[in-house]
């Protein structure tokens, strides 16, 4: 008997993680949930030109806080300022 017949022969592992590892995944979401959020609070406090000089406006902000609690809204933000650089590059390169 070879090495590779005895490891076909070893029953797999579940791949299923802990019960211990999905409750550490849970609280790590809630926390950058909390962070984000957070973050995205601080944002709303810029003044409208500070906005501006990142690359965003107050009409973002309110358009990215519409997502669910259980939502990150700072990863729409990015997707929404990301869209306009796409948008504002292929208007330079006509």
């Amino acid at each position: 008997m070879t090495a590779c017949d005895c490891a076909a022969e070893t029953p797999r592992l579940s791949v299923r993680p802990s019960a211990v590892t999905r409750l550490g995944h849970a609280v790590l979401r809630l926390v950058t949930l909390w962070r984000n959020r957070r973050t995205f609070r601080r944002l709303s406090e810029m003044t409208d030109a500070e906005l501006a000089d990142i690359g965003i406006t107050r009409a973002d902000l309110d358009a990215a806080i519409e997502v669910s609690l259980s939502d990150d809204p700072t990863a729409r933000l990015m997707a929404i300022a990301e869209a306009r650089a796409g948008l504002t590059a292929a208007a330079k390169s006509v």
